[in-house]
């Protein structure tokens, strides 16, 4: 029997006991397990028992499983990703691990609520609402975390992440209320343009945020050079 190199799939154990399903080939998957465990990324969120996290721009999952075994039966994770395969692989990755505390959405979060164009990169990490890397697209839903959290049962938000390949500007403003409600430490992958870091820093004191930009190792995926950038807000206390 003879399979399609592309629809290879994996089962792993992480580091800390978790089992993840990938694609080994032409979608950087491992790498973003080596830069969430080797390299920390995210690593100042300062993830606690018992937190509720937003795992925004989620893949596969990788991200939320480490977040759900941190925080623990009294702890919970929201996580979206829009992408139909990455989004199929993420409920099979909280399935194998049994977590009963990630709740998983099928949605693109922006700045606004209704439709949007999702541009497939060849690559499973990279597809994104504002960059065009292909002329390959599906249409997806998107809405804001503000619009979202206010029909969920939510009491507290104690961590945001945010990987949104390039939206990440679009998703902190969707959430204003969000933030100024709960007062989260916020993560936010800010490698995507030149001008990223400052945006994101500008908005953060638009909200009277405190910012570290935290210079972190990443596996050659990302770009030529071997530091990006992670701007994290912190409420001012």
């Amino acid at each position: 029997m003879y399979y399609e190199i592309d629809d290879i799939i994996l089962e792993v154990i992480l580091p800390d006991g978790n089992k993840l399903i990938f694609r080994p080939f032409y979608t950087s998957e491992p790498e973003i397990v080596i830069d969430l465990y080797k390299y920390e990324h995210y690593a100042r969120l300062y993830l606690e028992k018992g937190q509720t996290i937003l795992d925004i721009g989620s893949h596969i999952g990788v991200f939320a499983l480490k977040a759900a075994k941190i925080v623990g039966s009294s702890g919970r994770v929201l996580c979206f990703e829009p992408q139909p395969d990455n989004f199929e692989l993420l409920l099979k990755n909280i399935e194998i691990n049994n977590y009963k505390n990630i709740i998983a959405f099928k949605i693109a979060i922006f700045n606004k609520k209704g439709s949007a164009r999702l541009y497939q990169s060849p690559s499973a990490i990279a597809h994104s609402i504002v960059f065009p890397r292909s002329k390959e697209w599906i249409l997806v839903e998107m809405n804001t975390i503000d619009n979202i959290l206010n029909n969920l049962n939510i009491n507290k938000i104690d961590a945001i992440k945010i990987d949104a390949e390039g939206a990440e500007l679009k998703v902190l403003k969707g959430a204003i209320n969000t933030l100024e409600a709960f007062k989260p430490k916020v993560a936010v992958a800010s490698y995507h343009t030149p001008t990223q870091v400052y945006e994101v820093l500008k908005f953060f004191r638009t909200i009277e945020y405190e910012t570290i930009i935290d210079q972190v190792l990443a596996s050659p995926y990302r770009a030529i050079q071997a530091m990006v950038p992670i701007v994290y807000g912190y409420p001012k206390e």
